[in-house]
């Protein structure tokens, strides 16, 4: 995510209104995800401390059967990868 106007901190959170970030930083690595999981990202201005509304980032889990390997296209990305 790229800070919006006048936001120069990205913010991530695992609640959509409550709760102290669990990362800031443009990028955040997910630890090990079984499940689908949400975050919700913020921007927020280090000068006046102006916060943005958070905003749903999804992330689909989907296990298929286990003995298949999936070789991985260069334009695949984490939020659309479906491990078997």
């Amino acid at each position: 995510m790229t800070p919006g106007a006048g936001g120069d901190i990205v913010k991530w959170y695992e609640n959509q209104f409550a709760g102290d970030p669990i990362y800031n930083g443009n990028t955040y690595t997910t630890p090990f995800l079984e499940s689908s999981v949400a975050y919700w990202v913020s921007t927020s201005n280090s000068s006046t401390s102006v916060e943005s509304n958070r905003v749903k980032q999804s992330i689909t889990v989907a296990i298929a059967d286990a003995g298949f390997n999936q070789i991985l296209s260069e334009t695949e990305t984490s939020a659309n990868l479906v491990a078997n």
